[in-house]
């Protein structure tokens, strides 16, 4: 049986740029991976396949505390199938819900944490739910947070990005990265090479080929041409923009003001409060 290393982030914040560039880091392959094959590299620890053998009813009908108690032997059934690393994608908080475990302790050998500056998150969730400013701020800020179980996921408890955030870079250890969305941005190779070496990567040519098949372009160009199985319905093409600073042209200043009041102690751990915000 595998030990679990988590690919964990917030919803819009970086998960499955992370995945694309690890699926090609580890694949090694002449020809960018397949966007659409991702789950056969990182599974997602959510998706309701794992779930449906142990209820005799459509999940959607399942109470969340039920789901909760039988999420440590979903994971186990999935590490039990590799022999060394299984990579798990969630956005679920680390810690418990109802009493049972969101990650297996047993299991977890370590995670890689995106983090996004919330004040983006809050832009990007609005194309893809299809929500309004307003509702993607009370979503980010709310500890009620979650997604209900669906055909495709389970529930996934979230709660406000502060505390998802916190949860996820409260421990350290050699198998534990956290990493923000923008250093991928404006020091990819610097950033990405981190990431690389707590799997044992530290050859260059290796790290900067991976960098150049996870491109944005490559995979907003592949999306553009096969669609991505992770879009919701018909949101926003998933691969939009992957720039940052857009709330700049976005959030009016009430808007930002909420979501620091909300995360601020967070936001100025990793340097996301803006100068004329700061007091």
């Amino acid at each position: 049986m595998s030990k679990i290393v988590w690919i964990a982030s917030y919803p819009k914040s970086g998960n499955t740029w992370m995945r694309v560039f690890l699926s090609n880091l580890v694949s090694n392959r002449s020809r960018a991976q397949d966007i659409n094959t991702l789950g056969e590299f990182c599974n997602n620890e959510s998706n309701a396949k794992y779930y449906r053998r142990f209820f005799d009813r459509p999940l959607t009908e399942v109470d969340a505390a039920v789901i909760a108690r039988i999420r440590s032997e979903v994971q186990k059934s999935i590490a039990i199938k590799n022999r060394e690393i299984t990579f798990l994608k969630t956005h679920n908080y680390m810690g418990s819900y109802e009493g049972y475990p969101l990650q297996n302790p047993h299991l977890t050998a370590g995670w890689i944490y995106i983090v996004r500056n919330p004040l983006d998150v809050v832009i990007s969730m609005t194309h893809h739910y299809a929500v309004s400013v307003d509702d993607a701020i009370d979503f980010l800020n709310s500890e009620n947070t979650a997604t209900e179980s669906s055909e495709s996921n389970v529930y996934s408890p979230l709660s406000s990005w502060s505390t998802h955030v916190e949860s996820w870079t409260s421990e350290n250890h050699p198998l534990v990265c956290y990493v923000r969305y923008e250093d991928l941005l404006d020091k990819p190779l610097k950033t990405f090479r981190r990431v690389a070496s707590i799997l044992g990567v530290r050859e260059s040519g290796a790290i900067k080929q991976a960098l150049r098949k996870s491109s944005f372009a490559e995979m907003k160009r592949q999306e553009a041409k096969n669609g991505f199985v992770e879009r919701i319905g018909e949101s926003s093409p998933f691969f939009r923009k992957g720039k940052k600073e857009q709330w700049r042209e976005v959030l009016t200043r009430d808007q930002v003001q909420r979501v620091i009041d909300k995360n601020g102690v967070q936001m100025e751990r990793f340097k996301y409060i803006p100068k004329d915000f700061r007091t």
